[in-house]
């Protein structure tokens, strides 16, 4: 049987309930990401989270015992996570692959209230699935969880036909924006393109309500956040983060790191962007999806380079624009051909192959497992009543060994890059030399760690017990 007639006996089922499409999602997110489900430790984002989480759930306040330059969503989304299901990294990459999966399906929803076939909404679901499949979607960082949220918020705001409709749209936007501020600029997109049909429709003062209450709701979860850290009396640290740090966050930009960055992204999401060009011809797309589509993709370039700093996770962001116009290339005439033709399955046949020896090199070489050996080596040696002190090494080792960081800077990179201690105002000497005064029992660092003095220090009250993957563990003992 042709894959396009089993595609029409799936089509046909899956219009009588809608909900069962989240099931293929779901089921194609777990085996693209099986290999994520491997590795004993968390990337180094990751394992932030997790140690705050941790933390957080153990009596800790948010900036003031404990200090990032991210807002409070994904705190509480990774505390969420361990108060359901306990210190898991199972549950952590699980709830990725869901929440990829549900980011899917909601795209998939979006394409069919905008009239949009069956199969190339289908398509555009499982474009953004294998997108995040990437090496920065692999982990759960904050992108992967304000795009889910600006997902939800896009669906709500084409379903709804209220005023209610609308500031649902904009609550569940401004929930994203307590994860990452990134999504104003899809907000303001999104914003756009309503004042931009409002006018075109001669519906300005019709939906000017409307308009006003969605960004009173994107506004709400903003405002609870501060009236939250002003009534338990941390307003100050909640402040320094909020809107000092931001003023010493973006970095020059420099021509040439903006160029191979942006390159990055065309490298990156080429296939995804080819196709999308490819459609943007077509007759059937409504002239206004592609309009939304325009703006937030332009939006989006706008805001992965505002700060000036290369961090490619930051390009997830462009997903979801690239993967609903994508998705239309199911009606490209060469490629309904191939969906047709017996060649379709020669031709996946051989790009399995091809991705599951791509699997074996990230595998091979991504960042996951980094902090593997440590864990294999704390294991059975540390002591409950010991205390650790992870330098410029994996924070996750706070995590599994259930200890407390002595240092509020958790981030291992916060107290080793200089633009991160000049953002966040750090009195170096002081922060580590009150570690020092702490007498952690083990210390693990590396030769690369800038700061000599503290070097000095260390060998000269610690015995080095190990050298383990590129770091040494030093025990006090002198």
């Amino acid at each position: 049987m042709r894959l396009i007639d089993r595609l029409l006996e799936f089509k046909i089922m899956m219009e009588r309930r809608p909900a069962l499409v989240f099931f293929p999602f779901l089921t194609f997110a777990l085996i693209i990401r099986f290999h994520s489900f491997i590795p004993i430790t968390l990337d180094r984002d990751e394992a932030t989270y997790a140690v705050f989480a941790d933390h957080l759930l153990n009596g800790f306040e948010l900036y003031k015992d404990v200090q990032d330059i991210k807002p409070p969503g994904i705190f509480l989304i990774y505390s969420g996570i361990q108060l359901v299901f306990g210190k898991s990294l199972i549950a952590i990459r699980f709830m990725s692959a869901l929440v990829v999966a549900a980011t899917g399906f909601l795209l998939y929803c979006f394409k069919r209230r905008w009239g949009l076939s069956f199969e190339s909404s289908l398509l555009s679901g499982f474009i953004l699935i294998l997108m995040f499949n990437y090496f920065f979607g692999l982990s759960g960082n904050t992108e992967l969880y304000f795009v889910w949220f600006f997902a939800l918020g896009l669906l709500a705001f084409k379903k709804a036909l209220t005023w209610k409709g609308y500031f649902v749209s904009g609550l569940l936007i401004g929930i994203g924006f307590i994860v990452k501020q990134h999504i104003a600029f899809d907000f303001a997109a999104l914003g756009l393109f309503f004042l931009f049909v409002s006018i075109k429709q001669h519906s300005f003062w019709k939906n000017f309500i409307p308009m006003a209450v969605m960004v009173a709701g994107f506004v709400l979860p903003y405002a609870l956040v501060h009236l939250y850290f002003y009534s338990i009396g941390n307003w100050e640290y909640y402040h320094h983060i909020t809107y000092v740090i931001p003023g010493n966050y973006a970095a020059s930009h420099h021509l040439e790191t903006s160029l191979k960055f942006n390159l990055t992204a065309l490298l990156m999401y080429l296939p995804a962007l080819v196709i999308a060009i490819l459609t943007w011809r077509l007759m059937h797309v409504p002239v206004n999806f592609k309009i939304l589509i325009a703006l937030l993709l332009a939006f989006d370039l706008v805001a992965i380079n505002l700060t000036g700093k290369p961090f490619k996770h930051y390009l997830l962001q462009l997903v979801i624009p690239l993967s609903l116009l994508a998705g239309e290339g199911y009606h490209l005439k060469f490629l309904k051909k191939l969906f047709q033709a017996n060649v379709f399955y020669k031709t996946s046949a051989v790009l399995m192959v091809c991705y599951a020896i791509c699997l074996s090199v990230i595998y091979k070489n991504y960042r996951f497992d980094s902090g593997k050996e440590l864990v294999q080596y704390f294991d059975n040696r540390i002591e409950p009543d010991d205390t650790l002190f992870a330098a410029d090494s994996p924070s996750i080792l706070y995590w599994f060994f259930d200890k407390r960081s002595p240092t509020k800077y958790v981030h291992p990179t916060l107290t080793v890059f200089p633009y991160h201690i000049k953002e966040l105002g750090i009195d170096i000497k002081n922060e580590l030399g009150g570690i020092l005064k702490q007498k952690p029992t083990y210390i693990v660092v590396s030769d690369r760690y800038p700061h000599s003095w503290f070097l000095d220090e260390l060998t000269a009250n610690y015995d080095l017990k190990a050298d383990v993957e590129k770091y040494k563990v030093y025990k006090i003992g002198k």
